[in-house]
């Protein structure tokens, strides 16, 4: 294995990270926007699992916490929803978050690494 100028290790042939987004929005432009700007139901997925872990806290603990379903929230963290939360339950998830509901939709660049 060779390593790179920053110091990771990396497996001969492959394509560092800033290649594959390249040649994402080369050739995939659709994927690489859906990357750039993720729907509302991806932000939110993706802030609830941060806000969750960062503050220690497991599915359970979080439903008990915001009066909702275990169920709810792995479909709503695996985005598995048919419908999306309603905006009690984006309520519910904030203040068990103790975050405001707007953090729930912060924007995220998948793009980077």
């Amino acid at each position: 294995m060779k390593k790179a100028k920053d110091s990771v290790p990396r497996i001969k042939d492959t394509i560092p990270h800033s290649q594959r987004i390249a040649d994402l929005k080369k050739y995939r432009p659709e994927s690489y926007d859906a990357l750039k700007n993720p729907p509302a139901d991806a932000l939110l997925a993706y802030n609830v699992i941060d806000l969750r872990k960062k503050k220690k806290m497991s599915e359970q603990d979080l439903a008990e916490k915001a009066g909702v379903s275990v169920r709810k929230i792995k479909k709503l963290e695996r985005l598995g929803l048919r419908k999306g939360p309603t905006v009690q339950e984006i309520g519910l998830l904030a203040g068990a978050l103790k975050v405001p509901c707007a953090r729930l939709f912060k924007h995220i660049d998948m793009t980077k690494k």
